[in-house]
């Protein structure tokens, strides 16, 4: 009886987390330009930068030596310099090398709705 009992909650825990992920990622959907990618590896607010490394939402990433592209909202391409503490970006990681290589700014209203997710890809481009 209490393993079933525990089973249910687990399901039910399993499901209210899932919607909440969907509903985070329509909102967040219908607020990023059409040259964002479809998939965001890693996605929070930015803590620190130096010479070497990010950090965004507590995990350290090392920079792809000259190959680091930052994405505005209202730019493709911009420098590493507009590049800003506190700011919501969804980024993309080397999976052969565990380095930062593309960062893209996500609007400031979406601060309460954005990860940090560090498992899995999360679809935010509208479809």
């Amino acid at each position: 009886m209490i393993k079933s009992n525990i089973s249910t909650i687990l399901v039910k825990l399993c499901i209210s987390t899932f919607l909440c992920i969907c509903l985070s990622t329509s909102l967040i959907a219908g607020e990023l330009p059409n040259h964002y990618p479809q998939f965001f590896v890693w996605s929070g607010t930015v803590d620190s930068i130096t010479s070497d490394t990010i950090t965004i939402s507590d995990k350290e990433f090392r920079k792809a030596n000259n190959n680091l592209s930052f994405h505005r909202l209202d730019s493709n391409n911009s420098t590493l310099r507009d590049l800003q503490i506190g700011m919501i970006v969804g980024c993309e990681i080397s999976s052969e090398t565990n380095e930062i290589v593309a960062i893209w700014e996500f609007p400031e209203s979406l601060k309460s709705s954005v990860g940090p997710w560090g498992t899995g890809l999360q679809s935010l481009q509208p479809q």
